[in-house]
């Protein structure tokens, strides 16, 4: 063998294991929405890179983050915080490539993905009125 085979060979299998260990995160997008009427600190807690304080989400507005941990460390459970809204959820490796969390006025909705349907219902109250009704004369 040559030298010149040897080393594109030992360049050839540092690559190859560079590529098998980049694989081996689990990344995930995550969107929060703020549908509600002020802002929220927003905090994210958990394993990997892409957690900690996300910042002051206005109202009406989104934050976007991306998660990415080590497989070894799935199924992974991570802690959000928005003021009074909080929650959690699990990500695994068969959880989807993007999440969204919306945080609501009376309550908060998610982790769901793009594909998951959200039915609100809707409360209207109606008083009664009264009508004064006067005699016309023609």
């Amino acid at each position: 063998m040559t030298t010149s085979f040897v080393r594109r060979l030992s360049v050839g299998m540092v690559l190859a294991a560079l590529f098998v260990a980049a694989g081996c995160d689990k990344e995930v997008k995550m969107t929060f929405f703020n549908n509600s009427d002020r802002n929220r600190e927003l905090l994210l807690s958990g394993p990997g890179d892409g957690t900690g304080f996300l910042g002051t989400v206005p109202a009406m507005s989104k934050a976007k983050t991306r998660i990415k941990v080590d497989e070894d460390f799935l199924p992974a459970t991570y802690r959000w915080d928005a003021g009074d809204e909080e929650g959690s959820f699990t990500v695994s490796k068969e959880t989807p490539g993007e999440l969204m969390i919306v945080i609501e006025q009376d309550g908060s909705i998610g982790p769901i993905d793009k594909n998951t349907e959200v039915h609100q219902d809707s409360h209207i109250e109606i008083e009664d009125m009264m009508i004064e009704q006067d005699t016309v004369i023609e």
